[in-house]
């Protein structure tokens, strides 16, 4: 059993491998920085802005 800050990863690598869950966190990665570059500008979500909780 490997060592990690998540319990949850521990027991997922344990569980299924460290490859497949390598994959799965590189997948993971690539559709969010492909949504990440697909949202509009228009959105008002550009790099660096503060996301604010309505009031």
């Amino acid at each position: 059993m490997s060592v990690s800050p998540s319990p949850l990863a521990d027991r997922l690598v344990d569980q299924y491998g460290r490859t497949p869950i390598a994959a799965a966190a590189g997948l993971t990665l690539l559709v969010a920085g492909i949504t990440a570059t697909s949202t509009p500008a228009a959105a008002g979500l550009e790099p660096g802005t503060r996301l604010r909780h309505p009031r």
